[in-house]
């Protein structure tokens, strides 16, 4: 009798054990999917060990994707490129500024994270481009990172189509909104399919992109190369970018290069006014300006002798609409200006684009000059 009361106790306590260590599981997170791993567009197994709280956000493109997951909220800090897009991140440009983009000042964030305690918690990352061969890319965000213990950081080129589905996928996974990354990445495949099935039984026009100024050094110019989101905008949106072959992402080439590489359509890429969500449709000092830009152009010499420039085929777009969650928008006008006649309307898919951002587009706002005339 003794050894059945000594055995039902030792049984009794050795429950009371496996609750009290099952409990603290649960109050910490880990019952809801914590630690979890991720891996980075850097290629970086990253282990998240609580919710994330706070983000530092390094470039603009970062940030549009949290605000489509829903999750802007949780951003306390924004370089240069968040803070001067107000048109986009109307709530972001009170936030503490810890410096440009291409260069993030690594001593504030540390102080950021600490916040008002003595030692950082580990519910922040910060967040920038993948780009291992940058400063300001994963790699060397973590080595100046280094000094701070606890600041998660991961990076990602969500900008490169090639790129997008799998990083706001990881970037869903960070902050518990796989449902949101998925309802996103449906309708972006949606219009992304559209511009594929309007053009695939198109010509293949030759596509020269040019970072546009108003006085360009002619031996100097700026345009994308080999691995660029615009080299891969192109292939996609049916053209061939003529500098697609040129090792660098962001090339120089000279006047001479491009004319002897005889373009059908040059395209200019220039942001608009950070205040605005495009440029005011004319007349007005917006397409004034626009149209000088595209007059250096026709001007310069030899020019008269490319097919773009004989055809009348030279436009001005807004590079915000280029890279990032909305690179479908600027794919679906990108697409529509190298085949005019493709079945697309890219004016309604912006407006649905700015929709699921919360921001409603002005009609008289435009992305592109001169603007296309409708099917």
């Amino acid at each position: 009798m003794n050894k059945l009361l000594s055995t039902s106790s030792i049984c009794l306590l050795l429950g009371m054990l496996l609750v009290s260590c099952i409990a603290p599981a649960a109050a910490d997170g880990n019952s809801t999917g914590y630690p979890k791993t991720i891996t980075d567009g850097a290629d970086r197994t990253i282990t998240i060990n609580e919710p994330i709280e706070r983000v530092v956000v390094l470039n603009s493109d970062i940030a549009e994707a949290l605000k489509i997951l829903g999750v802007e909220d949780k951003i306390i800090a924004v370089t240069d490129s968040v803070k001067n897009r107000a048109s986009y991140f109307p709530d972001l440009t009170k936030k503490q500024v810890i410096g440009k983009w291409t260069e993030p000042d690594y001593e504030m964030i540390g102080e950021i994270a600490k916040g008002s305690s003595d030692e950082v918690v580990p519910d922040i990352i910060v967040i920038g481009y993948a780009y291992v061969d940058k400063p300001y890319g994963a790699p060397g965000v973590e080595k100046s990172l280094a000094p701070f213990k606890n600041i998660l950081n991961a990076g990602f080129d969500i900008h490169k189509p090639d790129n997008f589905e799998k990083d706001m996928r990881t970037l869903g996974a960070i902050f518990d909104r796989e449902a949101e990354a998925e309802e996103y990445i449906k309708w972006y495949n949606e219009k992304n399919d559209a511009v594929k099935n309007a053009v695939k039984d198109l010509n293949l026009p030759k596509v020269y992109l040019e970072s546009s100024s108003t006085s360009p050094k002619l031996g100097e110019l700026g345009t994308y190369g080999k691995g660029s989101g615009l080299t891969q905008q192109i292939r996609i949106a049916n053209g061939l970018n003529v500098a697609r072959d040129l090792e660098l992402e962001w090339p120089k080439v000279d006047w001479e290069w491009v004319i002897k590489q005889n373009p059908e359509v040059i395209i200019l890429t220039k942001y608009a006014t950070a205040e605005k969500l495009g440029w005011d449709e004319g007349p007005s000092k917006d397409t004034i300006d626009l149209e000088k830009i595209i007059a250096e152009v026709q001007a310069r010499a030899g020019a008269s002798s490319v097919p773009a420039i004989k055809n009348n085929r030279v436009y001005v777009f807004d590079a915000y609409k280029i890279f990032g969650t909305d690179g479908v928008v600027g794919l679906t006008y990108l697409a529509k200006i190298i085949h005019p006649e493709a079945d697309l309307d890219p004016k309604a898919v912006e407006k649905e684009y700015f929709e699921k951002i919360g921001i409603e587009y002005p009609d008289t706002a435009i992305t592109m000059y001169p603007a296309l005339e409708e099917n």
